[in-house]
């Protein structure tokens, strides 16, 4: 289903489902992450659930970001700070990480891949930087309309040396539901 129009990177509340006829493989950029063969092949093929909580603090005016996704049965949690400070966290596929996030603009992103393809007239995404695994992966958020059709994208560069891989996750809206 199309994202609403009122969805925005400043609102990105709700339930999504990933697309898998629209997301890349992912399984070359997890291959580069150390994510092993049988993982790696049972994720490419799994739905992914997402539920995001978005809030601004009152006091601070940052505002926060927390992740519940649910896949093959898993569910793992995740909150980012739009404030571009670092912050450790653990994922349960990825291991120990350092992550930072903000909003931005479009034009602020230096790299190709993720700066191009959002909707027509998007100014402000939300960048992400996950360093971990000995791999740094650049990740911006935002939407993306395809085949006519609104949707919630992630947009991924991981790099480990001079190896690179990109991906382009590509999520649903969903009807509100606990994940």
């Amino acid at each position: 289903m199309a994202a609403p129009s009122e969805i925005t990177v400043r609102n990105l509340s709700g339930s999504w489902k990933s697309n898998a006829r629209l997301t890349d493989d992912p399984t070359a950029a997890m291959e580069l992450q150390g994510v092993s063969w049988l993982v790696r092949k049972v994720i490419a093929r799994a739905e992914i659930n997402l539920a995001i909580t978005q809030t601004t603090d009152a006091s601070t005016g940052v505002s926060h970001i927390a992740t519940v996704q649910k896949t093959l049965g898993r569910v793992m949690e995740a909150d980012f700070v739009l404030d571009w400070q670092e912050r450790g966290q653990v994922h349960a596929v990825f291991g120990q990480q350092d992550v930072k996030s903000r909003f931005c603009d479009v034009e602020q992103i230096e790299e190709t891949f993720l700066r191009e393809g959002w909707e027509p007239g998007l100014q402000e995404v939300v960048e992400v930087i996950v360093e971990g695994s000995g791999c740094t992966a650049w990740q911006v958020w935002g939407f993306e309309v395809i085949d006519g059709e609104r949707h919630h994208v992630r947009r991924s560069l991981v790099a480990k040396g001079e190896k690179q891989q990109m991906i382009k996750m590509v999520y649903d809206w969903d009807e509100p539901k606990e994940v």
